[in-house]
């Protein structure tokens, strides 16, 4: 008999799973702390005890937004100054 009219036994399938389960656990775990690092990372999710997947990407996308348009801003207005920005957050 070849290796191709091998009928795998149960307990070699349940061998596979179990392979198979421990590679996409460490798969979701590595995720997960991707998604943790992302939350502790942005300063609009300081205050979310523990924020869900979805409200950290809804919060990393206006965080980009907002970033986005802080660089367009400041690029496009040179004449604005630090002290200018100073003043305005003091007022």
């Amino acid at each position: 008999m070849t290796d191709n009219n091998h009928i795998p036994t149960k307990i070699e399938k349940a061998l596979k799973r179990a392979e198979h389960n421990a590679i996409e656990r460490e798969r979701r775990e590595k995720l997960n702390n991707k998604y943790q690092q992302l939350a502790l990372s942005l300063p609009n999710l300081q205050n979310d005890r523990r924020p869900s997947k979805g409200t950290i990407l809804e919060r990393t996308l206006e965080y980009g937004k907002l970033y986005q348009s802080l660089l367009f801003f400041f690029t496009t207005n040179k004449n604005y100054s630090q002290n200018d920005c100073s003043k305005r957050k003091s007022a």
